[in-house]
C-alpha cells in the first residue's frame, strides 16, 4: 500500500466536500472541485489556499489542467464548460453550445499542447479547437 506524502486540511464550509481534483503547474498547485460548485486552488507545497474560482451555474462534474498553457478546464453535468487561465483572476471562456440538449457531461480532457478540448456529452464526444473556439 502506498503511503501519502502529505495531508492537507481544506478550508471548506461545513457540509461541503471535495469531489474531484487535478494537479496544476507541474504539481506546484492543486485544484479541487467542491460540492458547493466552486473550484478551490491550493499551493501544493505549503498546502495553503490560493484562491477560489467561481462562475459555474451548475453541478461541476470534472476538472483537468494543462501545464503547457496554464489552462484549467471544468465541466458541468449539463455540458457547460468553463475554461480558466490560472494567470488570470476570472475565467477566460465559457462554452455553452451543448447546454440545453438534454445530455450530461461527466468527463472532459485537454490535449498536451492545449489546442484540443474533448467534451463527453451523453453518448458523443465533442472536440473543440481552443485556438478558434
Amino acid at each position: 500500500m502506498a503511503k501519502p506524502t502529505h495531508h492537507a486540511q481544506t478550508s471548506l464550509e461545513a457540509g461541503t466536500f471535495v469531489k474531484d481534483g487535478t494537479l496544476c503547474r507541474q504539481g506546484d498547485w492543486m485544484c479541487f472541485s467542491t460540492s458547493a460548485d466552486v473550484l478551490k486552488l491550493y499551493d501544493g507545497r505549503r498546502m495553503t489556499p490560493i484562491k477560489d474560482i467561481t462562475g459555474h451555474n451548475g453541478t461541476i462534474s470534472d476538472v483537468v489542467s494543462n501545464d503547457v498553457t496554464g489552462m484549467l478546464v471544468s465541466s458541468q453535468e449539463d455540458t457547460g464548460v468553463m475554461v480558466s487561465d490560472l494567470r488570470m483572476q476570472n475565467p477566460a471562456h465559457f462554452l455553452t453550445e451543448l447546454q440545453g440538449k438534454g445530455k450530461n457531461c461527466f468527463s472532459i480532457d485537454v490535449n498536451p499542447s492545449g489546442t484540443t478540448l474533448a467534451v463527453a456529452a451523453g453518448e458523443d464526444v465533442h472536440l473543440v479547437d481552443t485556438r478558434t473556439w
